[in-house]
């Protein structure tokens, strides 16, 4: 007697990564629920693949902390200092080592990498920031820092605003800035251009925040206060050509805006093959080669 044999067809990704991935906020077998954000989106997880991944759900879901012993399966886990958008980033990168990270989310993934003492991912946000933050985006993603005000993306976006300060000054962004950020900026004694320019920008600011009258007036102060200001270089007319002189002393050009990227450890139907220790960096969009992110970074303000 014959038949015809049936058989399902195997996802798209079959692979171990595809299969963990599959695992990522659902319900299914989920042995812990989250509560992210607010008002707060209810996240599935598995303690097993979580706590393997990180030090703080080890020992969360050990015991060690008192919302472990009163949140069991049926009950939810507040998490009010993530987004959820943000939080399920960080649960693809802990079960299949694959992330997306851009401009508009890398301040949220650094903090959340810190939280959770993921720190391979927090090396690939500051590797991100390295490469792709540039004049035209640097200051949405410094004053998004400002509440979490983490030190390696602060000195990122610092160096390169004080590389090309002008170009910086001129956006419209620039007036918009939190009072702490322009506070910050104007607190670097070093910047490739002269103090009036700085403080001309300053009471730019000043007028268009005006409910920021009397801490710009400080602002302002303090900067014809400092002692010890100097210029950077001496080569500020190249910045009239769309061109800034790095602390390096290299005249580099002026980028754009940098498409996002995602970041995979783990085998996928890309042809990405790597180890643990290798993350790669690979473009959302476009046909961009594959560059290793542990290869060696030349950042605008490396010294040397």
């Amino acid at each position: 007697m014959t038949g015809k044999s049936s058989s399902t067809p195997l996802p798209a990704d079959s692979s171990l990564s595809g299969r963990l991935e599959r695992l990522v906020n659902n319900e299914q077998f989920a042995d812990v629920a989250f509560r992210v954000g607010e008002p707060g989106e209810v996240i599935f997880g598995h303690k097993a693949i979580l706590s393997e991944a990180s030090e703080v759900f080890r020992a969360q879901f050990s015991g060690m902390f008192k919302e472990s012993r009163e949140n069991v399966r049926e009950h939810e886990i507040p998490i009010v200092d993530i987004e959820p958008g943000t939080f399920k980033e960080l649960l693809r990168y802990m079960y299949c080592e694959r992330v997306t990270v851009t401009a508009d989310n890398v301040v949220d993934i650094s903090y959340g990498s810190k939280k959770y003492l993921l720190t391979k991912l927090n090396q690939l946000c500051e590797s991100f920031v390295q490469r792709n933050v540039t004049e035209d985006n640097v200051l949405g993603v410094f004053d998004s820092n400002r509440r979490y005000e983490l030190e390696g993306i602060n000195r990122i976006c610092l160096d390169i605003v004080c590389d090309n300060p002008i170009r910086i000054f001129a956006h419209e962004s620039f007036l918009t800035l939190a009072r702490e950020s322009v506070r910050m900026i104007a607190s670097r004694k070093a910047m490739n251009c002269q103090t009036d320019q700085l403080l001309s920008a300053i009471e730019r600011w000043i007028q268009v925040n005006e409910d920021e009258q009397e801490d710009g007036t400080k602002i302002v102060a303090m900067v014809r206060e400092q002692k010890g200001r100097g210029v950077m270089c001496k080569k500020i007319h190249n910045f009239a050509a769309g061109h800034y002189v790095t602390s390096n002393g290299f005249l580099k050009p002026a980028q754009l805006p940098p498409p996002p990227f995602s970041f995979e450890t783990a085998r996928s139907p890309f042809g990405v093959v790597s180890a643990p220790s290798n993350i790669i960096e690979r473009p959302v969009f476009g046909s961009s080669p594959i560059v290793p992110a542990t290869a060696p970074l030349t950042s605008p303000t490396q010294k040397t």
